[in-house]
């Protein structure tokens, strides 16, 4: 009986204890858009390409999932305030930019009560330039849905790490949903 108290007093703690404000109320433009966006994520038969096309930077984006519960997440790739694709699992897809500064957004959707947690970061691309960008993201189980912890990091990570988990990861594509 006192480790089912103790139990409901962790639980409830952790409740109360679980900032109403961890979710974002807004995402910055200059990177992210409409949180509230889906896509559908399918495996590809394509191969990467592995030259960019003239003039522009070829970007990877890889999401490596180091979850630990029942839900795989999704995670929404933002640049300079558009999204341009989406990720499911360990997965990778990817784009290509013109030279110059570029704001990139990696929005991951964990469901459930969890809802999703954002990264940010910018980098600058030249022309003929290959990048690399990992979107990490981390749930460990609690003792229930609302107080699993959660974390989403976004890095330019480099060529031979990139080569490594783009290869161990699923190329997809991904489409806007209306």
């Amino acid at each position: 009986m006192g480790q089912i108290i103790f139990g409901l007093l962790v639980l409830s703690s952790a409740l109360i204890a679980y900032p109403a404000s961890a979710q974002p109320t807004s995402y910055p433009t200059n990177a992210c858009d409409n949180p509230a966006a889906k896509f559908d994520v399918t495996p590809s038969t394509a191969a990467s390409p592995s030259l960019p096309e003239t003039g522009k930077a070829l970007v990877i984006f890889v999401e490596k999932d180091l979850t630990t519960t029942w839900t795989t997440p999704s995670t929404l790739v933002g640049v300079d305030g558009r999204w341009i694709g989406a990720t499911h699992g360990n997965s990778n897809f990817f784009f290509s930019v013109d030279p110059g500064i570029h704001h990139v957004c990696a929005l991951t959707k964990f469901g459930g009560m969890d809802g999703e947690e954002v990264a940010l970061m910018h980098f600058t691309a030249e022309a003929g330039g290959i990048y690399y960008l990992e979107g990490r993201n981390t749930r460990v189980a609690g003792s229930g849905l609302s107080n699993d912890l959660v974390d989403v990091s976004l890095f330019q990570i480099d060529v031979d790490e990139g080569n490594f988990l783009s290869a161990n990861t699923t190329l997809v594509t991904s489409q806007r949903k209306k």
